[in-house]
Formats: C-alpha cells, sequence, structure tokens
C-alpha cells in the first residue's frame, strides 16, 4: 500500500498545424478513443436521476446528463472515499452500464471497472476515480499517449457547439495517469482546441493529485483548476452552468492486453457527449 500527494512540474508546450496535432500521438488517440471498437445532496447523478443512464437515453450536448453537486469543502485527495466523498453518487465505467454499453463506446478488452466522483466548487473540479483492476499497474506512451496505459480521460465542450472530431476554441481533453512506468508518478496531458492554428498540446502543471494502490486496485484523486477549461471560450462557474463532457479511462495489462470505456461518448466526436451540468 502507498500513499502519496504530488503536483508536477511543467515540461514544455508545443503547437501544433491544422486542427489536431498530425504526428503519432493524434492518429494512436482517434484509433485508441474507441472509433473501431465494439460498440449527501452532493455528488453525481446521470440522467438527473441518480441512476445509471437508461437505455433509450438519447446521445449528444443535449442529451444524458451527468448532474455534480458543490462540495462543502475541499475534500481529500488521498485516493480514499472518504467522510469528504460520502454520499457522492458514482459515475460507472463498466461494460454493463448503459452509460458505457449505450451512451458511450469499448475498444478492445478493458481490463478494469471504475467509478468516478465529481464534486465542484467556485475554483475547482474534484475527482476521485476508485478502480479495480488486477496489479501490477502499468503506463505505456509517452506525453500525448497517456491513454495507452492506465488513465483516466475527460473531455470538454465548453460552448457546447459539437464540432465533430474537430478540437477548436472551449474543447479540451485531458489524458491523466497515476503512473510513469511502473512507479507511481501522477501528470497529466492536455489538449486544448484553439479555432486559429490548430490545438495546443502540454502537459499540466496546475492539476494536483492524490493515490492510494491496494491488492484490488487503485484509488486516484485529481483537483483540476476550472481555469484549465477557461482558456478558450471562456464561461463562468456558477450553479446551473453546463458544457459538453465525457468523461472514460483506459487500462494496460502485465501482457501488454489494452483496452478503454467512454462514459456518455464515443471517441473525439463531440456530437455524443454528454453533459456535465453544475447543481
Amino acid at each position: 500500500m502507498e500513499e502519496r500527494i504530488w503536483t508536477p512540474n511543467r515540461r514544455h508546450l508545443f503547437r501544433t498545424g491544422g486542427a489536431l496535432l498530425a504526428g503519432a500521438g493524434a492518429v494512436a488517440l482517434l484509433s485508441a478513443c474507441g472509433g473501431s471498437g465494439s460498440g449527501g445532496g452532493s455528488g453525481a447523478t446521470t440522467g438527473g436521476t441518480g441512476a445509471p443512464a437508461s437505455g433509450g437515453a438519447k446521445l449528444g450536448v443535449n442529451g444524458m446528463a451527468i448532474t455534480i453537486g458543490q462540495a462543502k469543502a475541499a475534500p481529500t485527495m488521498t485516493g480514499v472515499v472518504d467522510k469528504t466523498w460520502k454520499g457522492v453518487p458514482a459515475v460507472n465505467l463498466d461494460p454493463s452500464d448503459p452509460g458505457v454499453s449505450t451512451n458511450g463506446a469499448t475498444a478492445q478488452n478493458p481490463a478494469f471497472t471504475s467509478k468516478v466522483y465529481l464534486q465542484w466548487d467556485s475554483k475547482n473540479l474534484y475527482v476521485l476515480e476508485d478502480r479495480t483492476q488486477a496489479p501490477p499497474f502499468q503506463a505505456s506512451g509517452g506525453d500525448g499517449q497517456y491513454y495507452l496505459g492506465d488513465t483516466l480521460m475527460m473531455f470538454f465542450d465548453t460552448d457546447k457547439d459539437a464540432t465533430g472530431s474537430n478540437y477548436i476554441d472551449g474543447d479540451y481533453a485531458f489524458f491523466i495517469t497515476p503512473f510513469n512506468g511502473t512507479t507511481a508518478a501522477p501528470r497529466a496531458w492536455d489538449r486544448e482546441g484553439h479555432s486559429s492554428g490548430g490545438a495546443n498540446e502540454h502537459q499540466v502543471s496546475d492539476i494536483k493529485f492524490g493515490y492510494k494502490a491496494s491488492a484490488k486496485g487503485y484509488g486516484f484523486a485529481i483537483t483540476m483548476p476550472w481555469s484549465e477549461i477557461q482558456v478558450t471560450a471562456p464561461w463562468k462557474v456558477q450553479k446551473g452552468a453546463s458544457m459538453g463532457f465525457c468523461v472514460g479511462g483506459a487500462s494496460q495489462t502485465a501482457d501488454g492486453g489494452w483496452g478503454q470505456m467512454q462514459f456518455n461518448g464515443k471517441a473525439d466526436d463531440q456530437s455524443t457527449w454528454g453533459t456535465l451540468v453544475l447543481a
């Protein structure tokens, strides 16, 4: 068992040409994200009911909603579902959940399930992934390809323009992994859409992490400043605010097996993403 809290150092920022990075990282992302795969008062509810998404739920930015509650105080960042997360409903990253099986996507063979808890306040989005996965935990791929190992993914469309798979102003994708190889060393990568000049991709410096491993899997806590998704198409943090949103995860086994799931979304296609609502 191990428990740590990190704040990573910024590395380099590079600008891409065209709508998406033309290198291997972007090509791998589009294929890895499922494009050819098979098909107490605060917290997250799906479909506005607190129950899993119904099989007939509509896809898209006006379709399935994940409504998250405002935190009374900043929750702990230990990677443990403790009292500061008590009563927060979970988003289920599980192939049997309709949010994945009907409104999302799987690719290859995901070797994990997760419960993802979300809270917010005026400064930050708080996320806790409670993952069930057999160790050893893995990472693969360099900067911009964290999704090829054990990772959590979050996609945001702050102005809900649903521009297909193009990342323009208001569009963001985050790939956040607890690992650097087999060493626990969390890091985050951001694809930041820009309508002029293509997407910027860079490692993120101001996301804070907490991590705890166990025999059944691991807990991974994230504090992400809202400022990370206010760079382009700024929006106001307040109750009732909403945006396009998709959450997912990927796993890699010791023998190299890889798989991925997305909840309320399919690949980079924003027209299939659901909605995140602040309540």
